[in-house]
């Protein structure tokens, strides 16, 4: 995050660990930036978490997932962003079994 304040938006930056942007950088604009729980972000950037990567068989999207609880989500159209989002939303009480079980359903 670049700016942290009650009264701006918060704007999100990707870099990794040693802080450079390496084709990360500003997030493009447009998009859809949503809050969620800490637990859902660092379940989603699991390795084992087969979600994202399922999500990509079903729709054409990109995903930020912050360790702050904001996710950033774009793609083509607001229809696959929402769902892409609520497919998101939705994963926080599952386990990783029954995440693995809406995946095979998406495709």
């Amino acid at each position: 995050m670049v700016v942290v304040s009650e009264d701006v938006e918060p704007e999100l930056v990707c870099v990794n660990s040693c802080g450079r942007k390496e084709n990360m950088g500003v997030l493009p604009s447009g998009g859809f930036v949503f809050r969620t729980s800490l637990h859902l972000c660092r379940k989603l950037l699991n390795l084992e978490c087969p979600l994202l990567a399922a999500l990509g068989w079903a729709f054409k999207y990109e995903c930020a997932v912050g360790l702050n609880g904001l996710i950033w989500v774009k793609s083509d159209d607001p229809v696959s962003t929402i769902a892409v989002a609520n497919a998101i939303l939705g994963a926080e009480t599952m386990t990783t079994e029954e995440i693995a079980a809406f995946c095979a359903n998406l495709c």
